[in-house]
């Protein structure tokens, strides 16, 4: 299986869609700003999407999340 690359899964009780959406978009917003980080997770997710498809995930500050 080729890899994803690097995403996150948030799960969340209900009633708590807005804070768990707030607390993504920043987790993601500091996640983007490790050097290279963004670059190989491109990389990677071009690769998985040659080869099998698209990833079907949410793209968040250019990290892909399930939410």
């Amino acid at each position: 299986m080729a890899s994803r690359g690097f995403f996150l899964q948030m799960r969340h009780h209900a009633g708590w869609a807005d804070a768990a959406e707030w607390l993504v978009d920043k987790v993601t917003a500091r996640l983007v700003r490790l050097p290279g980080l963004a670059e190989f997770n491109a990389a990677q997710i071009r690769l998985f999407e040659r080869h099998v498809g698209p990833i079907n995930l949410r793209m968040i500050n250019g990290i892909p999340c399930d939410v």
